[in-house]
C-alpha cells in the first residue's frame, strides 16, 4: 500500500451517494470505480444504484462505497461502514487526487466518533508495540503447552525429575518458539502499513503524538465509563465498522 498525502478539510456533507461493493482490504486493491460515472452520479444526485452499476465485483470483502459533497469539494471513499448522512457537520483525513478527494477518516467532532479505513485504528508505534506484544505471549506459552503435552502423551518425561523437565522443555520448545516469532513477525510486518497509515492519518487529523494513537484502547476506556450504557457498546461494536471514540 503506498501511503497517501493527506490533509484535514471539514464540512458539512451533501449530495451525498451510498452503495455496495467490493475490496480486497488486506492488499488495498478495491473494485474498479468509473470515476466520471460516479462523480456524475453525485452531482446529477442520481442514486446509488446507478453508480453501484460501475462496479467491478472481482474482489473480497463487502464495502459501502460513498461520493458526496464537502463544501467545494467532491470527496469519496470506501468504509466497511459509511456511517454518513446528509447534513453531518464533520472532519475528514483525504487525499486530494486530481478533482476529488480520496477519504481515510471521518471525524464526528460532536460526538468525538472516529471512522478510520479498515485496520488503520492504531498508530505505527502502537501497532508494533501490540502486535509484538500478542505474539511474544502467543509464541512463549502456546509452543511450550504443545510441548508438554506432547511429553506427557508420549510418556517420555513421566516421572522425570524437574529439573530434567525444564531442560528438555526448553530444548524441544526453542526452535519451534523461533519459528512462532519468525511467523508472527512476517505477518506483522505485512500489516504494519495499516499502522504507517493509521500514523498518516492522525497527523493529518492533528492527534498529539500520531504514532502512538490507540483507538482501540482509547475506546474501551470511553466504554468503561458508559458501562450502563448497552446502546453505546453495541453502536462500537467491532463487527459493524472500524468506528470508534476519541
Amino acid at each position: 500500500m503506498q501511503q497517501p498525502n493527506l490533509i484535514k478539510i471539514k464540512g458539512v456533507i451533501s449530495n451525498l451517494q451510498i452503495w455496495q461493493g467490493e475490496t480486497n482490504l488486506l492488499t488495498g486493491n478495491s473494485a474498479a470505480i468509473g470515476e466520471t460515472t460516479a462523480i456524475a452520479a453525485t452531482t446529477t444526485g442520481l442514486g446509488g444504484a446507478a453508480s453501484g452499476a460501475v462496479l467491478n465485483s472481482d474482489s473480497d470483502e463487502d464495502v459501502e462505497y460513498f461520493y458526496c459533497n464537502l463544501g467545494n469539494r467532491v470527496v469519496k471513499g470506501h468504509f466497511k461502514k459509511a456511517l454518513i448522512k446528509n447534513g453531518d457537520n464533520v472532519i475528514m483525513a483525504v487525499q486530494v487526487k486530481n478533482n476529488t478527494c480520496e477519504c481515510y477518516a471521518i471525524c464526528w467532532p460532536a460526538t468525538r466518533k472516529i471512522l478510520v479505513y479498515p485496520y488503520s485504528c492504531k498508530g505505527s508505534y502502537a501497532f508494533w508495540q501490540s502486535w509484538g506484544t500478542y505474539s511474544l505471549l502467543f509464541s512463549m506459552t502456546i509452543i511450550p503447552l504443545f510441548v508438554i503435552l506432547f511429553s506427557l502423551l508420549n510418556g517420555d518425561l513421566i516421572n522425570s525429575k524437574f529439573s530434567y523437565f525444564l531442560t528438555i522443555l526448553i530444548e524441544r520448545s526453542a526452535p519451534g518458539i523461533f519459528v512462532s516469532l519468525l511467523g508472527c513477525l512476517i505477518v506483522t510486518w505485512i500489516f504494519s502499513k495499516y499502522g504507517r497509515l493509521g500514523s498518516n492519518i492522525f497527523n493529518a487529523l492533528g492527534f498529539k503524538n500520531p504514532r502512538n494513537v490507540d483507538l482501540p484502547k482509547r475506546l474501551k476506556q470511553h466504554l468503561k465509563d458508559e458501562t450502563n450504557d448497552s446502546e453505546k457498546h453495541d453502536e462500537y461494536h467491532p463487527m459493524q465498522a472500524w468506528l470508534y471514540h476519541y
